[in-house]
């Protein structure tokens, strides 16, 4: 055999004198970068064909990945935002890219920058300029003329320097070219587990079971005869680990399960560098994360944390996203675990292989972004039982359900307005914040509370709810409301729930944006942006406070924050609700306008001594009625309808001040 290749101790092909990309990655303001021969280029994967430097942006799994084409200077050629991008790599043309999209293969052409998608994920080749497809429905491969029938699902597809396709089925494999008759080939170690195109051979890898062992075996086809190089065995028995679990907890609310690092320790205080539900914007798409990011060590290995059937794997070379999802059972609607990033590597399983609980899955991915070594885990369903990365539904917040977690510090409440750390904005203007001395008629409350689980890394709480005291001494308050509880489920992609979820949980303009990547994380939750049912929905989004359920005077406003462990911590601000009319003219405002007569029949008239610019006028449910722009100091409004509005005015110097209008 060729000197270099070999086989890894997990049954992957190695070849020592490939050249790999020297590149070095860079996160800044949202985005990652790619140092590479004094070029800057955004993304943060990068592979060569020819003269162009092709990049993909795949800053998280569940949002959409931006491939960018460069020439060799760095000029920017091409850039298309797809749905999700794996197995990008180049065609033996070298004049196009392949790669999967959405469950579909695509071959984009280098020349034109055309894209087509094919039916099926099965991979494409080239024979003497002849694009090898195959035909996954009908079991079938079209090669130039030729339509060959297949007696397996497609695995693999590699055609090498004499122009032989290998075409790599569950069953057996097929050796195609366009001068002979198909050949057809059964394995002789197993099944087939991986395929390589190494100077111009193609070499394969066969996994079988032998005991308690796995036994990878290397292969190559040399004159229609086939020869074993080499044969490695992984004994998965001795590397299982004996999981701790403990089911006598009260704040388990799901499933009691190990974490899938250290799985075989009584109790550890893993660092925790995201968890569910929480606020995440890179680039310009904003969404929240699934699962929770344990933090661990480079090569760190990986665990089952159940029993199991392996329904998804990727395992690509180079792709810091690889990954394993193991249902519970064989049935359509199972639930199951999902471990990302790992080592390509690293993996020794494959779709099909039953795992049993503390077996051996991968080790951790070098992550070279500060140092964020981590396994993105989560406990998913299927789609319409599509296994699939861009299909999977989060099952609630797994972090309450590690049975060996421990942390120890409780959530923190941060300073959001002067001195507060509870603050109060108008519906209308989300500029415009309000007095907690002089509170009326609608609101949104905010807080800024975050969770440090065992490490810098600012993480969610799992719940905030808010109560509302006329006395702190009392038995009970007078009111209270459960805000968001952040043990829900959550659509992997950014489907229509998560614009939902990010807008009704998480304040994103106004004074108050959060901010969730590496470098920043700030989250402001809108607590009172919720109905309290523990769903987040559309009927969330128009929540407020309605301070005339509650007689006028002074009250104490409480707010809780619950982390995943059950530690709570809760802030107090003193406010005074004031909906009586003279109340709402107690800003700085007040001498300097005349709103009259107000309730109102036909008209009512505003008068200022500086120059109003512009009005809106709102009625109680958060609708804009009417706006117009003014330029005057004086001027008139014909009535509305019955009811109370909110009357926001805008000053020549940029100051708005609101006013409550009643139309009889």
């Amino acid at each position: 055999m060729s000197i270099g290749q070999s086989l890894n101790p997990y049954g992957h092909i190695v070849f020592t004198e490939e050249d790999e990309l020297d590149y070095k990655l860079e996160f800044s303001d949202h985005q990652f970068y790619i140092e590479y021969n004094n070029l800057i280029l955004k993304g943060n994967h990068l592979l060569k064909v020819d003269s162009l430097l092709i990049t993909t942006d795949k800053t998280c799994s569940q949002i959409n990945t931006i491939i960018r084409i460069y020439n060799i200077d760095g000029q920017l050629k091409f850039t298309k935002r797809y749905f999700q991008i794996y197995y990008l790599e180049a065609m033996s043309d070298n004049q196009s890219v392949q790669f999967i999209d959405s469950g579909k293969r695509v071959q984009l052409d280098l020349i034109d920058f055309h894209d087509e998608y094919f039916n099926g994920a099965e991979p494409l080749s080239y024979n003497k300029g002849h694009l090898v497809i195959i035909d996954s429905h009908r079991n079938h491969v079209d090669f130039g003329k030729q339509k060959i029938s297949l007696s397996s699902r497609v695995l693999d597809l590699k055609t090498d320097q004499d122009h032989n396709t290998y075409i790599f089925c569950d069953s057996s494999f097929y050796k195609l070219n366009t001068d002979h008759e198909p050949l057809e080939y059964n394995y002789q170690n197993g099944r087939f587990f991986q395929a390589k195109l190494i100077e111009g051979n193609v070499y394969w890898s066969e996994k079988k079971f032998v005991f308690d062992e796995m036994i990878f075996t290397l292969n190559t086809l040399k004159n229609a005869s086939l020869f074993q190089l080499q044969e490695v065995e992984f004994d998965y028995l001795k590397k299982r680990k004996k999981i701790i679990t403990k089911s006598n907890s009260n704040r388990f609310t799901n499933e009691p399960i190990p974490s899938p690092l250290k799985p075989d320790v009584d109790s550890f205080p893993f660092q925790i560098g995201n968890s569910n539900a929480q606020y995440q914007k890179y680039g310009n798409s904003e969404f929240v994360h699934l699962g929770v990011d344990i933090m661990g060590d480079i090569a760190e290995e990986v665990f089952a944390v159940k029993d199991g059937i392996v329904k998804d794997i990727i395992a690509f070379p180079g792709d810091l996203y690889c990954h394993i999802a193991i249902a519970n059972g064989p049935g359509p609607d199972e639930q199951g675990y999902f471990y990302l990033h790992l080592e390509a590597s690293s993996m020794p399983h494959s779709k099909g292989d039953e795992i049993k609980a503390g077996d051996y899955l991968g080790y951790l991915v070098e992550w070279d972004v500060f140092d964020f070594h981590h396994i993105h885990f989560a406990r998913v369903k299927s789609f319409n039982n599509i296994w699939s990365c861009s299909y999977y539904y989060g099952l609630d917040n797994i972090l309450t359900d590690l049975t060996n977690f421990v942390d120890n510090s409780a959530p923190v409440f941060e300073k959001l307005w002067e001195q507060n750390t509870i603050a109060f904005r108008s519906i209308i203007n989300p500029t415009l914040i309000l007095s907690p001395d002089s509170l009326y008629v609608n609101f949104d409350i905010l807080c800024k509370a975050h969770d440090k689980s065992n490490s810098e890394w600012r993480v969610e709480v799992n719940t905030l709810r808010f109560e509302l005291w006329q006395n702190l001494n009392d038995i009970s308050p007078i009111y209270q409301q459960a805000a968001f509880n952040y043990d829900i489920d959550l659509p992997f992609k950014s489907l229509d729930e998560t614009p939902i979820i990010v807008n009704t949980i998480y304040s994103t303009d106004g004074i108050w944006v959060s901010q969730g990547d590496y470098e920043h994380r700030e989250f402001f939750q809108q607590i009172s942006q919720s109905n309290g049912d523990g769903v987040i929905d559309e009927f969330d989004q128009n929540e407020y406070f309605d301070s005339t359920n509650f007689p006028d005077g002074a009250y104490t406003l409480r707010i809780y924050a619950t982390d995943a462990v059950g530690n709570e911590s809760f802030t107090d601000l003193a406010i005074k609700i004031a909906n009586n009319p003279v109340s709402l003219a107690s800003d700085h405002f007040s001498e300097q306008i005349k709103i009259f007569p107000n309730p109102a029949n036909e008209f009512i008239y505003i008068e200022s001594e500086i120059q109003i610019e512009a009005f809106r006028l709102v009625n109680m449910l958060g609708q804009t009625v009417k706006t117009g722009k003014v330029g005057l100091k004086h001027f008139q409004l014909p009535a509305e309808k019955h009811g109370e509005y909110l009357l926001e005015l805008t000053f020549n110097d940029g100051k708005i001040t609101t006013r409550s209008i009643i139309f009889n």
